[in-house]
């Protein structure tokens, strides 16, 4: 605009050349003097043009029209502000954060659909764009908006590709595994293996349908964006249907050829049930005639019998588990093994009352070990209220346990101990009253 208006500015100066004559003749007039003015004036027809209604109302046309083409021009370059988020963000860490969702094949072909809009949308924008006296070249922004659409359509399309072979390479993976499994079997470890792969062929239909079909999408998704990918990797999404169908015909066949040795290991399941149960009652019978919660004062040899027995009630826990296995495989009703829930919440009681045990036996251990002058009373009192505060809650919940009484004995035992050495620490004692005390107490130097 500035431009402009010296020109205009220009071109009505330039009047200044044509210089006015003397009245009546061809003669110049001479230059004048005129207050405001250092330097005389020539006179000239400058002044009479300016004054003209009709170049005034031209000079405001000129420059009215001048800024409403500017105002036009930067209006339309202000709609390219549109596409600058093409290149504010960071391509590699917003496509990885876009990944950590675990975007589907539909969330892949909205942004890439965005992205192919966008790109044909710049592509249908004029490369030339005339306003009035002024045109404007937009080559080279479009081509470097292209560039940056099809950068992130390549970016989006790595992703998607990667997802894409993983999931695929995992289905396959997977797929034979089943194969492997479904082969005639000869032991009873060898039929369940094989019943089990044949439960999870059936039970998985539906998911491995949907999971191929997802495998296909993001392959055709990224064939219609025009991305390129290996053609081993589509060859093997599209064999993935019939393969999945031979699976699943050949799991039937093995069935069928299987049940005769599958009523078999029926029968022996319903005798091994039998016998377990047996063994759980035997344990029952020793865990409460011969076990941890039954040795009264013998609290040492109960943390020892509770290990044992902890280990063995594992142990036939993992056996009954896999019994229920079995049971599952041939379709027989899961046995409840009640008395083993009954005696692993007897034993999760028991062991919080022999931590506690250990507890008080590791404090003794400390104190026992101090000599006369280290002996802190008060620190060890400290640890005798720790020791009260938590029988007493074990002692409020489990106040019918026996051996949660004998702990409670053994502690009362040592803080009566303890306050008998507060009082000989805090008296004056000579040699011959420690000589007395000891004779008293059948103790030998």
């Amino acid at each position: 605009l500035k431009g402009v208006v010296t020109i205009i500015k220009y071109l009505l100066e330039a009047s200044k050349e044509f210089i006015r004559w003397c009245r009546g003749s061809c003669i110049p007039v001479h230059e004048v003097r005129v207050k405001g003015e250092i330097k005389p004036v020539q006179p000239s027809f400058y002044d009479d043009i300016i004054r003209l209604p009709d170049i005034i109302d031209k000079v405001g046309a000129v420059q009215e029209r001048i800024v409403r083409t500017l105002e036009e021009v930067q209006s339309y370059l202000g709609s390219w502000k549109f596409y600058r988020n093409l290149w504010k963000f960071n391509k590699s860490e917003t496509c990885e954060k876009f990944l950590e969702r675990k975007p589907s094949c539909v969330d892949f072909d909205e942004k890439l659909l965005y992205y192919s809009l966008l790109e044909r949308q710049v592509k249908e924008r004029e490369d030339n764009k005339v306003f009035q006296c002024l045109e404007t070249y937009l080559g080279p922004i479009k081509r470097t908006l292209l560039a940056e659409t099809q950068e992130w359509i390549e970016c989006l399309g790595a992703l998607l590709e990667q997802t894409a072979k993983q999931e695929l390479h995992s289905l396959i993976a997977s797929l034979e595994n089943l194969e492997n499994c479904l082969v005639y079997p000869k032991t009873g470890e060898e039929l369940e293996r094989v019943l089990q792969a044949i439960s999870t062929i059936w039970g998985m239909s539906l998911s491995v349908e949907i999971t191929y079909r997802e495998i296909e999408e993001r392959y055709r998704t990224l064939q219609m964006y025009g991305l390129k990918i290996e053609s081993r990797q589509v060859e093997s999404a599209a064999a993935l249907p019939d393969r999945w169908d031979a699976i699943f015909k050949r799991s039937k066949e093995v069935h069928f050829r299987v049940t005769p040795l599958k009523e078999k290991y029926t029968e022996i399941t319903k005798m091994q049930i039998l016998k377990f149960l047996k063994e759980v009652d035997t344990l029952e019978y020793k865990f409460y005639e011969s076990g941890p919660g039954s040795v009264g004062a013998r609290l040492d040899e109960g943390l020892l019998l509770l290990r044992h027995f902890k280990s063995q009630l594992a142990e036939t826990v993992e056996k009954g588990q896999g019994l229920n296995k079995q049971e599952k495989l041939y379709v027989l009703p899961v046995t409840q093994f009640t008395i083993l829930h009954t005696l692993g919440t007897e034993m999760d009681t028991l062991s919080k009352i022999y931590d506690a045990y250990q507890a008080y036996l590791d404090f003794e251990e400390r104190w026992k070990a101090l000599t006369w002058k280290r002996l802190d009373l008060d620190l060890i009192a400290k640890e005798v209220l720790s020791v009260e505060e938590v029988l007493a809650a074990l002692k409020k919940k489990y106040s019918k346990a026996d051996t949660l009484e004998e702990i409670v004995k053994r502690k009362d035992q040592a803080k009566k101990m303890f306050s008998i050495l507060r009082r000989l620490k805090e008296s004056k004692l000579r040699p011959r009253h420690w000589r007395e005390i000891s004779h008293a107490a059948n103790i030998t130097r």
